[in-house]
């Protein structure tokens, strides 16, 4: 991972270029500054200290977080799905080791099935997201709404409980090893569909939905409203796998994939119900940010 993280890092430095205004504008002023002699402020320009730059853009996503409903509720949605899918990677060392017999080489290959399905989800599903917002715009006479980013996460809602339930019970059943990786629906049914597979486009189309509804809905704070559900869901995701294997322990694979997968059910309509009210919402609760 270092070693994948520094060529990248550096591949970035080298290949990207800035796009950030204010960043871009103070390196005009100083240019200018320095062809004419005369001192020039860049067009925007924030007058204010450094440590209450940083002050603020700490307390600005817990403010998105906490005092905007949609927000909150999409990010304990993710939370959830970001928290299962840590949990899951603790069970595949012991599941696939310990049940099948896998050595330890092999059973790092069963997470290849989530990570097909988000190649799956990125090469059909989120080219989706823009061909169904386009959809609804035209649909709304031409009126552009977040809301219509989420369509696409409909499909994720369903794919995350339907993947729990496949992968918990096959495992729990001790059936062939390749149900629970790639979703055969007997002992000798050949490489079909796939439980984890599921998982990980369920993932993909939800996680990639709401990251372009905030973008929308926060134009000029998305990257704050992304944060905001970043830290919930990352925290969430640290705390999982530290109870996943007591609870794996006393209740089976089966059953303990059949709760997170009930969680996923309650939350299943989120997408739905916010393309419906979630401008109503947003409207009664805003956020003053600046």
């Amino acid at each position: 991972m270092l070693v994948l993280s520094a060529v990248n890092t550096v591949s970035c430095i080298i290949f990207l270029r800035e796009t950030y205004a204010p960043v871009l504008l103070a390196r005009k002023a100083a240019k200018l500054s320095k062809e004419t002699g005369i001192p020039h402020r860049p067009a925007v320009y924030d007058p204010t200290s450094l440590p209450h730059r940083i002050y603020r853009a700490i307390q600005r996503p817990m403010r998105i977080l906490f005092l905007q409903p949609i927000v909150f509720i999409m990010a304990v949605y993710m939370a959830l799905i970001y928290g299962t899918l840590y949990l899951l990677f603790t069970t595949f060392p012991a599941v696939y080791q310990g049940e099948y017999g896998f050595s330890i080489g092999l059973s790092g290959l069963t997470y290849l099935g989530i990570g097909l399905g988000f190649i799956l989800a990125i090469l059909f599903a989120i080219p989706q997201i823009d061909k169904q917002y386009r959809r609804l715009i035209a649909k709304n006479n031409g009126i552009p709404m977040p809301e219509y980013r989420l369509p696409v996460a409909n499909v994720g809602a369903v794919c995350i409980p339907v993947s729990l339930l496949w992968y918990g019970w096959s495992v729990q059943s001790h059936t062939y090893f390749l149900v629970p990786i790639i979703g055969t629906l007997s002992h000798k049914a050949k490489l079909t569909n796939q439980g984890t597979i599921f998982f990980g486009i369920g993932t993909i189309c939800i996680f990639n939905s709401v990251q372009n509804f905030y973008i929308d809905a926060f134009t000029r704070y998305a990257a704050s409203a992304i944060a905001a559900g970043s830290l919930f869901r990352s925290l969430v995701g640290a705390c999982f796998p530290l109870f996943g294997g007591d609870m794996y322990t006393a209740l089976g694979y089966g059953w303990g994939c059949t709760i997170l997968a009930a969680c996923g059910i309650l939350l299943m309509p989120m997408p739905m119900l916010i393309m419906k009210f979630g401008r109503r919402i947003r409207e009664r609760f805003p956020v003053k940010l600046d």
